[in-house]
């Protein structure tokens, strides 16, 4: 069977979760651990709106995360220590307020110290860029049957 191509534009009724984008930059703060992503998207589509709170156990989240209940705990302390979700704890079971993640500049102005992580991770993809384009910069000169020039040193190879 042909599968389609996913279109984010097209209007869905079930099976998708609203991802909100501003929760990219929380993957780049030491204390949110890896899952976290994906549980505060199981908690935000398990909120019911009339209960005005998410209710699933954790057995249920941990089967939905294919994780331990331990982890999700973990995950949970972390999203709340990041106020992404408010927890009202009780013995019948724990109630979820998935709150929305902080807009970039808010993020950055709370968490200072993730900046220089956030801006360290871009500019790695920013100097990777730049090798690939001298690199296809110089394979595009040989095939114009161009030499691309070199000293002794290799002082003018691109450095890929």
């Amino acid at each position: 069977m042909k599968r389609k191509v996913f279109d984010k534009t097209e209007k869905r009724k079930k099976g998708f979760i609203p991802f909100p984008l501003d929760l990219l930059q929380y993957r780049h703060h030491p204390n949110f651990k890896k899952g976290a992503e994906t549980l505060y998207m199981l908690i935000a589509h398990y909120y019911n709106t009339d209960k005005k709170c998410a209710y699933p156990s954790m057995t249920l989240l941990a089967a939905d995360c294919a994780s331990t209940e331990s982890t999700i705990d973990k995950h949970i302390k972390s999203l709340e220590e990041l106020e992404l979700i408010r927890v009202v704890r009780r013995k019948k079971g724990n109630l979820y307020i998935p709150l929305e993640p902080l807009e970039r500049k808010e993020f950055f102005e709370k968490y200072p110290n993730v900046q220089a992580r956030y801006d360290n991770s871009y500019r790695k993809v920013e100097e990777r860029r730049e090798l690939k384009e001298q690199y296809l910069a110089a394979v595009k000169n040989v095939h114009n049957g161009e030499a691309v020039a070199a000293d002794k040193d290799n002082a003018n190879e691109p450095k890929w």
